[in-house]
């Protein structure tokens, strides 16, 4: 199981280093687009704003990602007195995985089953929506919420904030690249017809 756990590591790695050239590759692009392939300045320029893009949305990610994943979700921050029996699930939980400190816990009011959880072990949050609170026995809800907090003890979560910003960085780009090229190409078109209908009138006697 410990091999498993470590090849899909090294796995999760290597996506985030292909997606890491993907990214800088598009940055390259845009820039040789914008100021010609034939101009190393641009794809150095490129790379270099694709890279102050990532950076920028991964230091929002890990400072404020679950602040804002919560807040998009609609979840509120519940105690021990608003859903005890929740609170203490997530608390033995919590001691059997040894995180080093209590997770928030959130309720989100969706009548569809869902739950889910972000953050490091140090700093982390576990949100569950009502559906699945009203369909769930205690035992089934512990089986969720150990599944959660495992994601949080193997820094699945992490992983998944980087992979997220990344692919969010490089649609981001791609989107900015097709945008230039389409009305690039739709203009530049257009000028192009200007100059030479007006230079073919000029030449008429």
């Amino acid at each position: 199981m410990w091999e498993a756990i470590r090849a899909n590591k090294r796995k999760s790695i290597l996506v985030i280093c292909l997606m890491g050239v993907l990214l800088v590759a598009l940055g390259g692009a845009i820039g040789g687009a914008v100021f010609g392939v034939d101009d190393p300045r641009g794809v150095v320029l490129g790379v270099f704003i694709a890279g102050i893009v990532w950076f920028i949305l991964t230091l929002v990610s890990l400072y404020q990602g679950r602040n804002i994943l919560l807040a998009v979700s609609g979840a509120r921050e519940v105690k021990h007195d608003d859903a005890p029996q929740l609170y203490n699930i997530v608390e033995e939980m919590r001691i059997a995985a040894s995180l080093p400190a209590m997770p928030k816990v959130y309720i989100m009011e969706e009548r569809s089953p869902n739950a889910f959880a972000v953050g490091t072990p140090e700093d982390s949050a576990v949100a569950i929506t009502t559906g699945l609170l009203s369909i769930l026995s205690r035992d089934e809800l512990q089986g969720v919420v150990a599944h959660e907090i495992g994601h949080v003890k193997n820094e699945d979560s992490r992983f998944m904030t980087i992979a997220g910003v990344m692919m969010g960085s490089i649609v981001i780009l791609a989107d900015i690249f097709v945008r230039f090229v389409f009305y690039g190409a739709l203009f530049g078109g257009s000028s192009r017809r200007v100059r030479t209908t007006t230079a073919a009138g000029a030449r008429k006697p």
